[in-house]
Order: structure tokens, then sequence, then C-alpha cells
């Protein structure tokens, strides 16, 4: 690039940066605005089943032909999948216990179960708007148990990550059946 061009595209960054710093935006909404949290659809879809399968299919691995669990089965690379995939878990879940604004699915989003003995979001939109504390708490529980989760894979306790796989499988679960599900009351 010769001098000339560099110097139009210094000066433009310069002006750009300088009208962005000169409107005084907090940055707690800057960051809100830029950390917005997805639907739980999309959550459930996208973040959690897959994460979910990175730990707890991961950590069936420690298992030895005799059906005994011996932490040394598993590699660094399958521990380091499911410390990724538990903290994602932890991470997604205080994200929604701490969200204000709790989105089922985007507007006209059909769930892959509509039609198929499942409620629509719709209705599921609105049992968690009429208790949506009970929501952030189920929310809150399940980052807890992936932070159980975290010590387990941190200690490579082979026993400790079985318990807490089925603990978080435990916790999702009751968030199923208690915002998901039909005939759940």
């Amino acid at each position: 690039m010769n001098t000339k061009l560099t110097l139009i595209a210094g000066g433009l960054v310069s002006a750009i940066l300088v009208t962005a710093c000169s409107h005084n935006i907090p940055a707690e909404e800057i960051s809100k605005a830029e950390a917005e949290t997805p639907t739980v659809y999309y959550s459930m879809t996208e973040i959690y089943q897959p994460n979910f399968q990175g730990v707890a299919d991961t950590a069936f691995y420690a298992y030895n032909d005799d059906g005994e669990l011996d932490a040394s089965l598993l590699t660094d690379e399958q521990w380091s999948l499911m410390k990724e995939s538990a903290e994602v878990l932890r991470d997604t879940s205080l994200a929604f216990a701490n969200e204000d604004n709790i989105r089922v699915a985007e507007p006209g989003e059909e769930l892959f179960n509509e039609g198929q003995g499942f409620i629509p979001s719709e209705a599921v939109q609105s049992v968690i708007d009429d208790n949506p504390d009970g929501f952030r708490a189920m929310m809150m529980y399940l980052s807890e148990e992936a932070d159980r989760t975290l010590e387990a894979i941190e200690a490579r306790d082979a026993q400790a990550l079985s318990d807490s796989s089925d603990a978080l499988y435990s916790a999702c679960k009751s968030c199923h059946v208690a915002y998901w599900y039909p005939g759940r009351k």
C-alpha cells in the first residue's frame, strides 16, 4: 500500500475510533448488547446437547472391559474435551440464571418435536413466563452440577466423573419435565 493510502486509511480508522469513543456508552451496556443470551431451544439443540455428550459420552471411556472405572483409560485430549464441554454447560446455565428476558424460541420458530405430542414453543414460553425464577433456579442448579463435573475432571476422578455425569443428566431431565414436556403437572 502506498504512503498516501496508508495515511488516508489511518485517518479513517482514527476518525471512527474517536467518534465511537465520544458517545459515552457505558461499558456495561456495550457488554450486554454484545452478549445476548440465545433462545432456550437453540441452547438445548446447539449448546447443551453436544456439550453434554462431550462430557457423558467421553466419560464412558473410563470403563474398562470388566465394567470398572479406570481414569487412566482417558487421554489428555478426552479430559480436555470434557473440561471444555463442562465449562460451556456451566457458563450457558449461568447466563440463563441471570437472564431477565428468557426466550424459548425465535418468533414463529417451530420446535423439532412439535406435532409429535409435545407442546409448541408458545406453550413452553408461557410455562417459563409463569415462573421465570423457577427456571432461573433450575439453570443455577445445572451450573452447580457442571461445576461438580469440573471438579471431578480437575481431580481426574473417574468415580466422581461418572457420578457428576449422572447428576448432569438428572438436572437436564428435571428441567425438561418441569418446562418442556406436556402433562408435567
